[in-house]
């Protein structure tokens, strides 16, 4: 293991590439917070406000997409990282601004929201093409963990300070900082432009999106995979994104209370990877799948609710199997999927992903306030338990090998 990591370290383009995620991590881990309750403290702004926002950036980054994968094949996987990072930044300074001078209003934020959508959907299909290109492909794994790790522990930094810098300065300080390390790392992704050559587009489009769907359904254990989270992320994203923080506002501390949540869950992303990081499980996607059986314990964790630390608890156990599942997928994808059509597979991996998400999101909200909290939580945990069980118990899935 030493001896992966010297040998990565060595690679100048990969430290780079890890550079950039542990800056633009450090502002992801205030993000969410800074929009959660950046929403929620406008005047007359409800739960159904929050599900809006967050719902509109789900829509758009779903609807396009199988559109991205084809974007991050022709225009090159690192200039559409490095690129979006920078709009994205850009973006999110003058959302920032708008909150910081009193003028930002629901509608605008959907706005907003929508065009994040779009940049994420061109985001993430090209991201998991980059990892091969800068490092050893007998390393690929252990590549793969150390930036997850680096990524997690920067996030931990981000959401241990979100919730007092919301609670004493207000969300727009928190986005202006979440913005300038958007923009920082996009730079560092760019300067890394010319290890992804645009290809020479040789056919139409829809041709390109209609053969990504066919090398999607090639892969069966990814198909089965990718339908699971779909219902996965349908209840995660509304507990997650509106339930938590709706509860935090109404049972605890508030921002304080949450940040408490998100930086321990944080602590559970950066011990996921490197768990990651040590195992190599000959039946990787079998390992993945259970793992995530974390994440309906920190929902059902809310659903009582449990004290703020008990949460965090169980929120640390889902820090811990969604990161070590993403490791094991994101590897196993890179492993068992062509590079030529990795982009396509990867685009409709997120579009399948999170297809139903939007919905969760936008039900949350008007879900809590017609038949409360308590039953939208347990809901949520039971539709995320079945989707895992039943993934687990497809072949593909069961009896994927780790193989080159």
């Amino acid at each position: 293991m030493k001896t992966d990591l010297a040998q990565l370290w060595q690679h100048r383009n990969y430290r780079t590439f890890l550079l950039a995620r542990v800056i633009s991590s450090l502002g992801n881990g205030m993000g969410p917070t800074a929009i959660a309750f950046g929403v929620l403290s406008l005047p007359g702004a409800t739960a159904a406000s929050l599900s809006a926002v967050l719902a509109t950036q789900s829509a758009f980054l779903v609807i396009t997409l199988p559109f991205g994968g084809v974007w991050a094949d022709r225009i090159g996987r690192t200039r559409v990282v490095g690129g979006s990072d920078m709009v994205l930044g850009a973006l999110i300074l003058v959302q920032a601004a708008l909150f910081l001078t009193h003028r930002a209003h629901v509608p605008v934020l959907i706005g907003f929201a929508a065009i994040f959508g779009f940049l994420h959907a061109i985001w993430y299909p090209a991201f998991p093409g980059i990892a091969p290109v800068v490092s050893p492909p007998e390393h690929l794994q252990s590549a793969n963990s150390v930036v997850s790790a680096a990524s997690n522990a920067a996030t931990i930094g981000g959401a241990a300070v979100a919730g007092a810098i919301v609670a004493g300065f207000g969300p727009g300080w928190a986005m202006a900082i979440d913005a300038l390390t958007f923009i920082v790392a996009g730079a560092l992704v760019w300067s890394l432009r010319h290890l992804s050559i645009p290809q020479q587009a040789t056919e139409s489009t829809l041709s390109s999106i209609r053969r990504g769907w066919r090398e999607f359904r090639a892969n069966r254990w990814v198909f089965v995979i990718v339908v699971a989270f779909s219902f996965i992320l349908l209840a995660f994203q509304g507990a997650n994104g509106v339930l938590g923080p709706v509860l935090m506002k109404e049972h605890f501390d508030g921002a304080r209370s949450w940040a408490v949540v998100a930086t321990i869950e944080s602590l559970g992303f950066l011990a996921g990877s490197l768990v990651a990081l040590r195992v190599r499980p000959k039946r990787p996607m079998r390992v993945a799948m259970l793992a995530m059986l974390g994440m309906p314990v920190f929902v059902v964790s809310m659903a009582v609710p449990m004290p703020v630390l008990v949460i965090a608890a169980a929120a640390f156990i889902c820090g811990v199997g969604t990161d070590c599942f993403q490791v094991l997928w994101i590897t196993a994808l890179q492993k068992h999927v062509p590079s030529e059509a990795l982009a396509r597979v990867s685009a409709y991996d997120a579009f399948g992903s999170m297809l139903f998400g939007p919905i969760g999101t936008a039900l949350a909200g008007p879900a809590s306030l017609a038949f409360g909290l308590q039953p939208a939580f347990f809901l949520a945990t039971g539709v995320m338990t079945a989707a895992i069980v039943i993934a687990l118990l497809h072949p593909a899935v069961w009896r994927l090998s780790d193989r080159m």
